[in-house]
């Protein structure tokens, strides 16, 4: 696993992580010398465990307490009373009806084909991961997002009704599309599993995740790093840094600059 320890430590280093990137693996057969905690959590607080004290867990259907997150898994059918719309009505949406809307809309592996989930920092996975987690600030997940799009510049688009928001919009939507899935997060999240009200998750499957940590790494060389080094709004934005930003430039401005910044900037047949 020595892969995933350099692109762990990579991504930490680069985006000053407070913790590690999250490794998520949707399994059929027990892992033999995984920790199977015997109390009960919701999942977010196992990606918490080992998003914080780099814990590497086994996640089943009897210790995840959150039936909705379990079932959003597919460890087993949602129960009625969820599906329903009973759990929500009045108190996240509207009514009943909104309720069942709510439920409905949320994307799911189908119940039966994976009975267990493990749970990693990715420096400590002991198998492949499915879907890797980040949890992070607005900026850091932002640059996450530029980094995915290094390689082909396409925007991207984000599912999210702020319910299961680790387990549905983290985990199942990427590893269902195979893509990148931002989740402003969830009740037990917040309530349960002590996350910031700053942090924000960002979810990626294993293919998505190779194309993002080389757009990290090639744009992390440039002037794109975290934390940003910002300039003052009431300060006009100066060149270098600005030529990105400007309509054209200047010979007066041109003049100011040093051959190697203007070799830099590609600003010669400006």
């Amino acid at each position: 696993m020595g892969t995933w320890v350099a692109v762990a430590n990579k991504c930490k280093e680069i985006l000053c992580l407070e913790g590690s990137p999250v490794a998520v693996s949707l399994r059929k057969e027990l892992l033999p010398g995984v920790e199977i905690p015997k109390e009960r959590f919701t999942f977010c607080q196992f990606v918490q465990q080992a998003r914080v004290k780099r814990k590497v867990l086994q996640a089943t259907e009897n210790n995840i307490i959150c039936c909705k997150g379990a079932s959003t898994l597919g460890l087993y059918d949602p129960p009625r009373h969820v599906m329903s719309g009973k759990r929500d009505a009045g108190r996240k949406v509207k009514d009943i009806q909104a309720g069942q809307t709510l439920q409905s809309e949320i994307p799911r592996i189908t119940a039966g084909v994976f009975h267990y989930v493990i749970v990693s920092a990715l420096e400590r996975t002991p198998v492949d991961p499915d879907v890797i987690l980040f949890v992070g600030y607005p900026a850091q997940i932002w640059r996450i997002c530029q980094s995915a799009v290094w390689k082909d510049g396409k925007r991207l688009s984000f599912s999210t009704s702020t319910s299961q928001g680790v387990c549905g919009d983290g985990v199942v939507v990427p590893y269902l599309t195979n893509g990148l899935n931002i989740s402003l997060g969830c009740t037990g999240m917040r309530v349960f599993a002590g996350y910031s009200e700053h942090q924000m998750i960002v979810g990626l499957s294993v293919a998505r995740f190779w194309e993002m940590s080389e757009g990290l790494e090639a744009t992390s060389a440039g002037e794109y790093t975290y934390p940003i080094p910002y300039e003052t709004y009431e300060a006009t934005p100066r060149l270098p840094r600005a030529w990105t930003i400007m309509r054209e430039v200047t010979k007066e401005e041109r003049e100011k600059l040093s051959p190697e910044i203007l070799k830099k900037l590609e600003l010669d047949e400006c």
